[in-house]
């Protein structure tokens, strides 16, 4: 009897990844974090590099998820970053990053990025009065800065900020605890430097030092305003306990979301930690 015969065993069908249409490696890559796309997708092989390089995947550039704090890694990030500039070609319009970030570095964004709109900065220690002005300055199309914890920034700042941010319409400025108080608080003019940014539509400030008549000032100035939020302000006590207190009220009622928060030196630090951890994400 003869053998029945084997059949041909077929090989698996192989495709080159390499040759993907542009169009397609867009879609999935900007999905990626810049870093990711950095370090990843773009070393992959010659043509997904230059898909990664197309500018439209960099006016966000996202670096504010890295947690590495050492030194070296900060060097590379600092490296990383500038990449991510040269790659958006000028058209960088929203900028995030943590710790690593400094001066140089943001003079760096601000000569290369006419276009930027957002720039988010979270504990950076090493950005300054100076690094952050020298940016406002060269970006008159900024509509939105956050600065969480960013401890060398002080009210002096705010000077400068109402004149050359016209275009602001977020501004979220908030320290952890009350450590910060006085660092912040301002003896001069300067909060009431936010009162000319009369396009405002959110504001936040935490733990600044701002009295009750700054805080009626920015609220006059501002008549856009539809989310306010204030907290651990020495000079607001007087203003959410006094019930006759129907200047600031008035002043407060068209906007949509309010929260008035008085100083209390027993809570302010654990509340100002969960108002700041907890409600991060909501407002990036």
């Amino acid at each position: 009897m003869d053998a029945m015969p084997v059949p041909e065993q077929l090989s698996p069908e192989t495709r080159d990844w390499s040759d993907l249409p542009v169009d397609a490696l867009f879609v999935v890559f900007a999905k990626l974090r810049s870093v990711e796309l950095l370090m990843g997708a773009g070393l992959v092989c010659s043509s997904w590099l230059q898909a990664a390089k197309l500018p439209h995947l960099w006016r966000c550039v996202d670096m504010s998820h890295q947690r590495d704090e050492s030194r070296r890694k900060n060097g590379v990030l600092c490296a990383m970053a500038k990449v991510a500039v040269d790659r958006s070609g000028g058209k960088l319009e929203v900028y995030k990053g943590r710790r690593f970030v400094t001066n140089n570095l943001l003079a760096y964004v601000a000569n290369r990025s006419p276009s930027l709109k957002c720039l988010y900065l979270e504990s950076c220690t090493r950005v300054s009065n100076k690094g952050l002005t020298e940016l406002i300055t060269k970006c008159p199309l900024l509509e939105d800065l956050k600065l969480y914890n960013c401890r060398k920034i002080d009210g002096d700042f705010f000077v400068v900020a109402g004149k050359a941010c016209r275009r602001m319409k977020r501004l979220d400025v908030r320290w952890r605890g009350g450590a910060y108080l006085a660092h912040f608080d301002c003896d001069g003019d300067e909060p009431f430097e936010i009162a000319t940014m009369r396009e405002l539509r959110h504001q936040t400030l935490a733990c600044l030092g701002v009295s009750k008549e700054e805080l009626m000032a920015i609220v006059d100035g501002c008549p856009q305003l539809e989310l306010l939020h204030v907290s651990g302000l020495p000079g607001l006590a007087t203003a959410v306990d006094d019930d006759d207190d129907d200047a600031l009220r008035a002043l407060c009622y068209g906007i949509k979301s309010l929260t008035l928060r008085p100083y209390q030196e027993q809570e302010v630090t654990t509340w100002v930690d969960y108002y700041y951890y907890s409600d991060m994400e909501s407002w990036e």
